[in-house]
C-alpha cells in the first residue's frame, strides 16, 4: 500500500436509532414451509445519510422468485411504512 500510495480511511461507528417494541414477536414461520408460492417477506433497513439523519427503507419480497414487489422510503418508521 505505502509503495502505490494507497491510505486506509476509517469509517466512523454509528449507533442506529432505538426501536420500541409493543407487541410481542411473533416466531419465525418462513423456517418450516417447504411450498414458498403465495408467500411474502417483508424488511425495514435504516440507511444512514451524510448528513448524520436516517431514513428507513420498508420493502417487500417475494421469495419464491427472488424480487422485490414494492419498496417505499419514508424519514420515521411508522405501521404504515411497513
Amino acid at each position: 500500500m505505502r509503495e502505490l500510495g494507497i491510505k486506509s480511511r476509517m469509517q466512523k461507528h454509528y449507533c442506529k436509532p432505538k426501536t420500541v417494541v409493543t407487541v410481542d414477536q411473533k416466531p419465525n414461520l418462513i423456517r418450516h414451509l417447504h411450498d414458498l408460492s403465495g408467500v411474502w417477506q417483508t424488511d425495514i433497513t435504516y440507511i444512514q445519510l451524510t448528513n448524520h439523519k436516517w431514513v428507513y427503507l420498508a420493502t417487500v419480497l417475494d421469495p419464491e422468485k427472488r424480487k422485490v414487489l414494492g419498496y417505499k422510503i419514508g424519514d420515521t418508521m411508522t405501521a404504515e411504512l411497513a
